[in-house]
């Protein structure tokens, strides 16, 4: 078969009648996964090299070993008859002082099943360009997962209420303040994030937007966007399709709508708010105003006037744990995600085993089954009024460190590729973003993969 799938592939080539799939459209590369069911056709590697000097890849030679990458993987994806060409790792090494390679790995995607046109998800690892993107969530059907580190379990996602309507009677999709948590979880199911500020306060997400907050296991809010967790976070958080394309309204206008007047309108009852939100929008040659319905809140104002203020410290035992981690002697590089001490604040759903633990407000942890496999540490999992007087710290870097100095902690084995400084070792590998902030380049966010 391997043989018969060979020649055809090579007469095609010959014939020139391999340039498009089965639906007549080129392979293109992609920065957002597809939302329809779709097939992963292979995986595609491309190796290219380039002339270096020392150990920093300049803008202009990634550039020229990503194009000549991009052209080896486009071919590959023809040859497959591939839809969908996604970059999911561009690694460089150092060959000698003049010389190094580029190593690309892609996924080649089928077209979508149905036969409808790509429409955009997630974003996908890497861009077009081999450079990172923030939000790395790849979108799959599986909707049976197993907790086998926090709760045990299948994740439970029964039918919402069909009333998509917002109100203080009615609350959110059946949900209102005073309710209790048994309640939540009967009607909403599994949460898709769970945070747990401290012995009394717990907030639960449904899909990436809805929040509910809970006080001594009672709702007093519930609310569509969250003030205090940064969409970077969120896009780790698993799709849940019964939330995340809810259209709801609000005294009929609805989600995504424009309408006038104030840009939040408010609706009381006792000690209930109901608060529509939206952004203004200039229009008439910027003489008159729109309002466009972004989310609402719905909330005992009682109960919350007793939230306490979020704080935390700049460590903890976690944090310490996993900064030590990499200085220790070992036999394998796996992490139990139970040998992690302190307590764990935030943790996801599971999807097919791998799933995602909160350690401090900027410090995610990936785990797949019980090992730890990647750290993920950025201040945009906050959101930027609390950033502002909080920057993070992990081993020797922290944000805002000079590019200098973060590559003098890195040690003689890193490479500077672009805007990334790499550090590898035989069971871990940093990479630390960099940002150009009033001129300067700083430390931005990182992540440590632990093999």
């Amino acid at each position: 078969m391997k043989t018969n799938i060979f020649v055809a592939t090579f007469l095609a080539l010959l014939t020139g009648s391999l340039s498009v799939d089965a639906t007549g459209n080129e392979p293109e590369f992609l920065k957002y996964y597809p939302t329809c069911d779709y097939e992963i056709i292979d995986t595609g590697v491309a190796v290219v090299m380039s002339f270096v000097h020392g150990n920093v890849v300049s803008e202009a030679a990634h550039n020229d070993m990503m194009a000549d990458a991009r052209d080896d993987l486009f071919n590959k994806a023809l040859e497959v008859d591939a839809r969908g060409i996604v970059l999911l790792k561009a690694k460089f090494n150092q060959i000698n002082n003049n010389r190094g390679k580029m190593r690309v790995t892609a996924e080649l995607l089928s077209g979508c099943k149905d036969g409808s046109d790509y429409d955009e998800g997630d974003v996908t690892p890497l861009t077009p360009n081999g450079h990172k993107q923030f939000s790395m969530k790849v979108i799959r059907s599986e909707r049976t997962i197993t907790l086998d580190a926090f709760g045990a379990g299948e994740v439970i996602t029964p039918a919402l209420p069909e009333n998509t309507v917002v109100s203080i009677a009615e609350g959110m999709y059946g949900i209102k303040p005073g309710d209790s948590s048994e309640k939540v979880k009967d009607i909403f199911g599994t949460p898709s994030f769970t945070f747990r500020q401290d012995e009394h306060w717990t907030m639960l997400a449904y899909g990436r937007s809805h929040w509910i907050t809970l006080k001594d296991c009672i709702v007093a809010e519930a609310r569509f966007g969250s003030p205090f967790f940064g969409n970077e976070l969120t896009s780790f958080f698993f799709f849940d399709d019964r939330f995340d394309y809810r259209k709801w309204s609000i005294n009929s206008i609805g989600k995504g709508d424009i309408y006038t007047g104030k840009k939040q309108q408010i609706f009381r009852q006792g000690s209930i708010t109901l608060t529509l939100t939206g952004e203004t929008y200039l229009v008439n040659n910027q003489q008159d105003e729109e309002q466009e319905a972004t989310g609402f809140v719905l909330r005992d104002e009682e109960l919350m006037a007793a939230l306490p203020e979020f704080t935390w410290q700049k460590s903890n035992e976690a944090v310490e744990y996993l900064n030590e981690y990499t200085a220790q002697d070992r036999e394998t590089g796996s992490l139990d995600i139970s040998a992690l001490p302190g307590e764990k604040i935030g943790w996801t759903s599971r999807q097919s085993g791998k799933g995602y633990v909160l350690i401090n407000p900027w410090t995610l942890v990936e785990v797949v089954g019980q090992n730890v496999s990647k750290v993920n540490v950025s201040p945009d999992f906050i959101q930027s009024e609390y950033t502002d007087s909080h920057n993070w710290h992990f081993a020797q870097f922290y944000k805002g460190q000079p590019k200098a100095d973060a590559l003098s902690a890195a040690g003689e084995n890193s490479f500077v590729i672009y805007d990334v400084i790499e550090v590898e070792a035989p069971d871990y590998l940093y990479k630390v973003y960099m940002s150009e902030i009033n001129g300067r380049e700083q430390v931005y966010s990182m992540e440590m993969r632990i093999f």
